[in-house]
């Protein structure tokens, strides 16, 4: 993330507060925080990347425990209408 504010004095103090804050983000496993304050003027540029694992064997089970009760799939015709 590249921040600056049209005051350096500004931008410094804003960049304190994001430091001490991104501290947090960086705690979680496999995350990072990157931060670069920008002192000639206004900016904001950032970039998130993000992923995400799921279990597919569990909902497939959910959804079959549900589905073999009737008020369920009845459920479900009433959505498809």
């Amino acid at each position: 993330m590249n921040l600056g504010l049209d005051d350096p004095a500004r931008t410094a103090e804003l960049s304190g507060y994001v430091w001490s804050v991104a501290w947090l983000a960086n705690l979680l496993p496999n995350t990072s925080f990157a931060f670069t304050p920008v002192f000639g003027g206004p900016t904001l540029e950032g970039s998130a990347a993000a992923s995400l694992r799921v279990r597919l064997l569990p909902l497939v089970a959910a959804f079959l425990r549900a589905y073999s009760k009737k008020s369920f799939r009845a459920f479900l015709r009433e959505v498809r209408r």
